[in-house]
């Protein structure tokens, strides 16, 4: 166990280990959503994000 535990310390002490939303994240609040709701959102994202880098 204690091997884990420094495990863990270690890694959380790397900046690479703090998780943070990347710049152009975007959050979604699915709690008046059905799963078929909240897919066709972020599949709507991904295509909005899609068409941007075919255009560049």
């Amino acid at each position: 166990m204690s091997d884990e535990s420094s495990c863990r310390a270690s890694c959380a002490g790397r900046s690479g280990a703090t998780l943070r939303p990347a710049q152009d994240a975007r959050q979604l609040d699915s709690s008046d959503m059905t799963v078929d709701e909240v897919v066709a959102q972020v599949l709507d994202w991904y295509r909005q994000v899609q068409g941007a880098n075919k255009a560049n």
